[in-house]
Parts: C-alpha cells; structure tokens; sequence
C-alpha cells in the first residue's frame, strides 16, 4: 500500500499515545533542523523496523529504521556543516505544519530558507555585480508519515519538493538521495559535498527558471 491509498488501522490505547508522541515529535524535531548541533531523527523513536522511504514517484528509496536513519542522518549533518563553513545561513528558523489527514496519515510540510554566500557562484551577465553577496535558497517539501497498527511509522512518503519554488522532478530527487547513499562512507568530504549539493541545486533551479522565461 502506498501514502496515497493507505487508511489508518485502528489503535490501541498505546497504539493512539504513541500516535500522539509522534505529532510532538515531528513538531520538536523537524523545528530544530539547521538550529540544534544534535542530530536528532524526527520521531526517531517511533520507527518500525521495516519503515520505508518513498519517493516522489512512490518508489522505495530506503528500507529499515537503520538506513532511513542513516540517510536522514547524512542529510542532516550535511546541512549543519555546510552551515558550519559559514558560507551557508539559515534566513529563517524552519516553517512547519503537521497535521493529521481523513485518512488518519500524518501530513508535514516544511520550509526551509537557506541564504547562501557563493562569491564564484555563476549568476549570469544580467546580474554579474551581485557576485559576492549571495544567493537565496528555499526548499519546500511535503511529507506523509503513515503509521501502523502499533503506532510506528511503517512509511515515510515524500510528496513533493520545490526549490525556489520550482518543482522538482521525481528523478531529480531520488538522484539526490541516492547521492547521499553513495558518499556514505565519505566522511570527510561531508562539508564540501553539501556545499556542492547546494550551488548544483540553484544551478538547477536557474536553468529551469531561464527556461520558463523563453
């Protein structure tokens, strides 16, 4: 079953506490990304052994509490230590809405306004003398969290992604994650990576941008 067709099991007592741990959870946890020098899961603690991660074209990307928390993870560290080198800023604490769903899924949606100080950053003839000052960076992504009869989340689905405002496409997407996979063992090269990460990702979103305007 998938985030899109999924209904909610009826709970337990424990089952709707621990339902309502992960409302908090999400609340707490995904606020403090970019701000906490923890990495900290969102709703962690709440995991099936068997959670999943989908993509936006409802495929699997990683399978298990201990790969999901590992990329999450990564992603998470990235994020800090691009923040670390000082190049990369948050504009505004995180923007977030959790909400419970007719179908008993728990939806999310965040905001997170990155600024980013790129003095090479190629910004092209039309605004060459605004190098040095930096360019802005806001990632959007919706999310559904779908639990089980137990009250873990058996099932995290993304449901869509923007940067800039520009929609990402779904390949897009699991290529970034992927990526993360892939540069797993690449400790050293966390900081670096994410920077790069980043600048690609505006790179993108430009080109596109310019697309939209021919």
């Amino acid at each position: 079953q998938t985030a899109s067709s999924a209904t909610m099991p009826l709970l337990s007592d424990a089952a709707a506490a621990s339902f309502y741990g992960i409302l908090i959870a999400l609340h707490r946890d995904i606020s403090s990304i970019g701000t906490d020098t923890k990495i900290t899961i969102p709703a962690g603690d709440y995991m099936s052994g068997s959670v999943e991660l989908r993509g936006l074209l409802g495929e699997v990307l990683v399978r298990g509490s201990t790969s999901y928390s590992r990329i999450l993870g990564l992603a998470m560290s990235s994020l800090r230590a691009a923040i670390q080198t000082g190049r990369v800023r948050l504009a505004a604490r995180p923007r977030l809405t959790v909400e419970v769903t007719s179908r008993g899924s728990i939806k999310v949606d965040l905001i997170l306004a990155l600024w980013i100080d790129v003095p090479t950053f190629p910004l092209g003839n039309d605004n060459a003398a605004g190098a040095g000052f930096g360019v802005p960076l806001k990632i959007q992504i919706a999310s559904e969290y779908i639990i089980d009869k137990d009250g873990k989340i058996r099932e995290h689905a993304i449901l869509e992604s923007r940067l800039n405002g520009v929609l990402t496409p779904g390949d897009v997407f699991s290529r970034w994650i992927k990526s993360l996979t892939a540069s797993e063992q690449e400790e050293e090269a966390k900081g670096p990576s994410a920077l790069d990460q980043l600048v690609g990702a505006i790179s993108w979103v430009r080109s596109m941008q310019d697309r939209n305007k021919k």
